[in-house]
């Protein structure tokens, strides 16, 4: 109720390779307000999930995502290969049941105790390396 029309909400969430539970917790949380969410995994260690007041289709976010000016049109080709509908599953989160710190806390543990990596390859966006002399 607080966007404007046309309004859209968008959070960047924490994930591992092998969990993503608080994105979908987050993702089916935002379908209790929303006609439609979406999750796009821009890296592995993070997804980014947004939603719009209006129902979008997938071929409409990608003419969108088309228009992005300068630098940023280079994420482009990613947003096209890693965007996804949020679909729902198990309980969307309350003020009473919100266990985010829990979610995020086990997530990183069990990418530790798998002894994964956490480097994350640069986006296309990233500036380059300094150079020495």
């Amino acid at each position: 109720e607080h966007l404007r029309p046309g309004g859209a909400i968008a959070l960047n969430v924490a994930a591992t390779p092998s969990d993503r539970k608080l994105s979908q917790a987050i993702g089916t949380t935002l379908l209790t307000a929303f006609p439609r969410a979406w999750r796009w995994q821009a890296l592995r260690f993070n997804d980014v999930l947004f939603a719009l007041l209006d129902p979008v289709s997938r071929a409409d976010l990608e003419r969108r995502a088309a228009l992005a000016p300068g630098v940023v049109a280079r994420l482009v080709p990613l947003f096209r290969n890693r965007l996804e509908p949020v679909r729902p599953e198990g309980e969307p989160l309350t003020d009473d049941s919100a266990p985010v710190e829990w979610l995020t806390d086990r997530m990183i543990l069990h990418q530790v105790e798998q002894g994964g990596a956490y480097d994350e390859p640069a986006l296309p966006t990233a500036p380059p390396a300094p150079t020495r002399r």
